[in-house]
């Protein structure tokens, strides 16, 4: 669509451009005046503020009385009449609409080939409130909402630095979704950024309504169960990331911020460590790496142990384990997988209903079912044991759920044909596998060798006189 300089023309071509979208308000007026000097204002009911675009555009084009003596009246419109902070000119068709959809209202003067967009943005969204799924003891209660400019601020303020960068783009052929690259200039590694920025103008998709799309497209390894991208909602936690040399992601309409590169240590990670003495914060972490240790490796061993390696139980408890099981009807390896695929069909359960149901039901599929079947002889007791401590302990690490299960199921296959071997060979295939990732040009498993620069805050939460400067990544090939 070409834009005319006969104003009915363009109100003719817009209309007919948006018809069938009832939001799209148009408002044709006259100068006071000089009711020869015409004008067209569209805006978008719901993302602008009602007040704004009569302060801005309306009332400021109707009162005027000084049109009839300017030579360049869309220049005067621009530079004198309108009262808005941001007033552009539109070069096209594709700007009109990104800019009409964003909550800015396009005036038209007639005569003149050239439109105006007036910012008067007032969206309706959620206000700054703790996030549910991050929430901290003693930390900052903020968090992002649905709204980039929102987001954006809450990082400003916390950075009152003029090295931070904020880049914009444009993502999604249909959504036109405005994404934000920031970063510290000086602090994260050129290379980084340069990468980074290709890969979000290399984007092609048709729409963007989630970071996790992002997520997905930026990814160093696109088919590896673990994230080499992370996610938080905290304005805090982002700062700290930046900090420390990594890009964060915004992306308009979700309050879910990309930090990047994620590296493996950080699923051990909470905000809470660092909120909280530094003793409390050391032991939380501790207990995650064991959390994470029991959740994958317990039910294999156990599996092992039952299966090929009695000896290395107790007497005491081999011959518990045995009268449980001596009534049961499956191996003890169909019994694991039974039990497993019915915990995480209660979980998911559980997720999805909502919150006081859910835990009802939760409650009553692990107190009632599991009893009900033990007392069935159709599973033992020992496995709803072992089952319960390791779905208990991939709860620690909520971030990891998905790949904790995962290598749970496949350790314990190899468990079952190759018993404590099983076990072995499954902990080495893991710990090479996660060592072949590479993200930022370092390896995934870097920071998890004990070295002078990360003592004191990967295994444990050292005291802040020895956190003054942040790990950086440094590293990037």
């Amino acid at each position: 669509m070409d834009f005319s300089t006969n104003l009915d023309e363009n109100i003719t071509q817009l209309q007919e451009r948006f018809q069938g979208n009832c939001m799209i308000v148009f408002r044709y007026m006259e100068n006071a005046v000089s009711p020869e000097t015409k004008g067209l204002a569209i805006f978008s009911d719901g993302l602008v503020g009602s007040s704004l675009v009569n302060d801005y555009v309306v009332k400021p084009f109707i009162g005027n009385v000084l049109f009839s003596q300017q030579e360049d009246q869309l220049q005067f419109l621009k530079n004198s009449v309108f009262q808005s902070n941001d007033v552009v000119l539109i070069q096209n068709i594709d700007e009109l609409v990104q800019r009409l959809f964003s909550g800015d209202v396009i005036f038209f003067l007639d005569g003149f080939k050239t439109p105006l967009a007036v910012n008067a943005r007032f969206p309706a969204t959620r206000t700054v409130s703790e996030p549910e799924n991050e929430k901290t003891l003693k930390g900052p209660r903020e968090g992002f909402c649905e709204l980039i400019l929102f987001n954006t601020a809450l990082i400003m303020r916390r950075l009152k630095n003029e090295h931070l960068k904020l880049e914009n783009f444009t993502v999604g052929n249909q959504t036109k979704t405005t994404v934000i690259m920031a970063y510290l200039d000086g602090v994260c590694h050129p290379e980084l950024v340069k990468k980074i920025r290709n890969r979000l103008h290399e984007i092609v998709t048709d729409g963007l309504t989630d970071t996790n799309q992002l997520a997905e497209l930026l990814k160093d390894k696109p088919f590896s169960p673990f994230k080499t991208t992370g996610s938080t909602e905290r304005p805090d936690v982002v700062c700290h990331k930046l900090l420390e040399g990594r890009i964060a992601i915004l992306a308009d309409g979700t309050p879910q911020v990309i930090t990047l590169p994620f590296l493996f240590h950080e699923y051990f990670s909470s905000t809470d460590d660092y909120s909280v003495n530094f003793y409390y914060g050391s032991i939380s972490r501790l207990l995650r790496y064991i959390s994470f240790m029991i959740a994958i490796f317990l039910p294999a061993i156990y599996l092992a142990a039952v299966k090929f390696q009695l000896e290395i139980l107790p007497e005491k408890l081999l011959q518990s384990i045995s009268s449980s099981r001596m009534n049961v009807p499956f191996s003890a390896t169909l019994e694991l997988f039974i039990f497993f695929l019915f915990f995480e069909i209660l979980r998911e359960a559980s997720t999805r209903t909502p919150s006081a149901i859910g835990q009802t039901l939760s409650i009553a599929g692990a107190l009632i079912l599991g009893q009900t079947a033990v007392e069935a002889n159709i599973i033992s007791v020992p496995a709803i044991i072992i089952v319960a401590i390791s779905g208990l302990c991939t709860n620690v690490l909520p971030q990891m759920r998905g790949p904790l299960i995962l290598i749970r199921l496949v350790i314990l296959i190899a468990a079952s044909f190759l018993g404590i071997y099983g076990v072995v060979f499954g902990a080495i295939a893991l710990i090479t596998y996660l060592s072949d990732i590479t993200v930022a040009g370092k390896s995934y498993l870097a920071q998890m060798i004990p070295q002078k620069g990360n003592l004191w805050d990967i295994y444990i939460r050292g005291p802040y006189r020895f956190l003054k400067k942040k790990n950086k990544v440094k590293n990037y090939k």
